[in-house]
């Protein structure tokens, strides 16, 4: 996958196909958020906000657990040892859609932070149905300018 300012490009190299869209296409397809930075923070294991509204405070079995109510609804739960977001729970009770992603796996990088290597992501949509995503991260590096080469080959058909 690459996935740009306003573009997503994936590539199924099992059945030699790709598809491009541009970014509204996540939106269009399965009714949540999605935007550069919404993705940009579930990769690299940052909370995300759907809206504004002050969080309420719980402490309960080594967790801090962060929350709001209201139609848009947000719930995070933090590490009391270290205050690594474990997992957080966001739910649109209008459009009855929910986004559940664990953080788990956490590894010390070389530059003494600690990263996510395992992310569980669970989406419940009642108009699209129910999707999960596993991410499994094998090396990370993290403020590395890289270059990536993506090609798409000839011989793929183009999906929609």
């Amino acid at each position: 996958a690459l996935i740009t300012q306003d573009s997503v490009y994936l590539i199924d190299r099992f059945n030699r196909q790709y598809m491009e869209n541009d970014l509204n296409f996540l939106s269009e397809s399965y009714n949540l958020p999605a935007n550069l930075e919404t993705l940009q923070a579930v990769l690299l294991g940052n909370p995300v906000f759907l809206t504004n509204a002050p969080l309420q405070l719980e402490q309960s079995e080594g967790q801090y657990h962060l929350f709001n109510e209201g139609e848009r609804k947000g719930s995070y739960w933090l590490g009391q040892e270290n205050m690594q977001l474990l997992q957080m729970k966001l739910e649109d009770t209008d459009a009855n859609q929910k986004l559940d992603v664990a953080l788990l796996d956490y590894r010390l990088l070389s530059d003494n932070q600690f990263f996510s290597y395992l992310r569980e992501i669970e989406i419940t949509s009642e108009s699209t149905g129910d999707s999960s995503v596993t991410l499994s991260f094998q090396k990370v590096e993290l403020n590395e300018p890289k270059s990536v080469r993506f090609e798409v080959p000839k011989s793929y058909s183009r999906i929609e």
